[in-house]
């Protein structure tokens, strides 16, 4: 069978990536837009040229490259799509935070995933692991889980979640349970009360902000009720102006909020193993998983914020976002963190935001 040669093959891969990371279901035309409008429009705008805007007909173009790719590229196809799968498969820690899509929910895991797994755990150092009091190995029955999984699971990637009642009560106690929970838990410090006063009959956004707008706080001498008094100023603008609540909250300061973001800690994990053409061809660049919004401190990511429309807490999306996909991502920041601070390594925090509904 003849073999074609595609001209422009690796930007034809690197927008099938991208796209795969963006939704399940990719069609020609998402390609042609992502790789040549742009390109097209650029071009004539540097040449001068004016180009009429027409609704083209893709139809019977899209109908003669599938027909042709099926005629003479059976192998090339199998082999890209081979990759695709590899970019987005858990098959190691270092590569598994950040390409957890939906669809892994429902893809099995490969011989050669349950290989890695098994070697995962094989290589931790036992004088390391975690000994409950009632004298149970966590990191052993996180192995015990791991080699019954037929499908991925954030116990791959030593993520623990005591709230995964449904995989974990079988496991451990429910002492042992609370113990984990306990573990080095967050503690807060009391809230002291605000002079800040608002009437609970108040059912008019205008009238409630112009009361509050009237009681002056000065804030170099109270500094605690000026903070709630803009805090309720600013919630309310938002509700008066429908404003987005997340990157409203990163105005100021040196923390960054960024929407719809592929996350650099990703990309440099997909990719570190990737090196210079010898005996076999060099990788191909790889996209980091998309994320609806990244938190950067000093050029590194330290949170990560998921959006999913469905309220119900049990949909596919809802299970990935919340037990597998924000889990391996905070991991993966977490990581990265480490080596600049490997000395905190029991103090370093990632934040993981996730909402849902209408």
């Amino acid at each position: 069978m003849e073999s074609l040669d595609i001209k422009y093959s690796e930007a034809i891969a690197n927008a099938m990536n991208q796209l795969k990371n963006e939704k399940e279901n990719i069609s020609i035309q998402d390609v042609i837009d992502r790789i040549w409008l742009l390109r097209i429009t650029e071009t004539a705008r540097k040449k001068d040229f004016e180009l009429i805007k027409i609704k083209p007909n893709w139809l019977p173009i899209s109908e003669g490259i599938i027909k042709r790719l099926n005629q003479c590229m059976e192998s090339k196809s199998l082999e890209f799509n081979t990759d695709i799968h590899n970019s987005e498969s858990s098959s190691s820690t270092t590569q598994s935070y950040y390409t957890t899509s939906t669809s892994s929910v429902k893809s099995a895991l490969s011989e050669t995933d349950k290989q890695e797994i098994i070697n995962i755990f094989s290589s931790l150092d036992k004088t390391k692991m975690w000994t409950l009091s009632t004298g149970t190995v966590v990191e052993l029955k996180m192995e015990e889980l791991s080699k019954k999984c037929n499908f991925d699971h954030p116990s791959h990637s030593l993520i623990l979640d005591p709230e995964d009642t449904l995989t974990w009560d079988s496991i451990f106690t429910k002492q042992e349970l609370d113990e984990i929970r306990s573990f080095r838990s967050p503690t807060f410090e009391s809230v002291p009360k605000s002079s800040i006063t608002i009437d609970p009959n108040y059912h008019n956004l205008i009238q409630m902000h112009k009361t509050i707008s009237e009681q002056y706080v000065n804030p170099q001498t109270d500094s605690y009720n000026y903070w709630t008094k803009k805090s309720l100023i600013e919630g309310l603008d938002i509700l008066m102006s429908n404003k987005k609540v997340i990157p409203w909250a990163f105005d100021q300061g040196q923390l960054i909020a960024k929407r719809e973001k592929t996350s650099e800690v990703s990309s440099e994990q997909m990719n570190q193993r990737r090196k210079l053409s010898s005996v076999d061809k060099i990788a191909r660049q790889k996209t980091g998983k998309r994320v609806d919004m990244a938190f950067r401190y000093d050029g590194y990511d330290i949170g990560v914020y998921e959006a999913k429309k469905s309220s119900r807490e049990y949909s596919d999306e809802g299970i990935t976002d919340q037990q597998i996909k924000v889990p391996k991502i905070m991991k993966g920041m977490l990581i990265k963190l480490l080596t600049v601070a490997h000395t905190k390594l029991r103090q370093l925090e990632t934040v993981g935001i996730i909402t849902c509904g209408k």
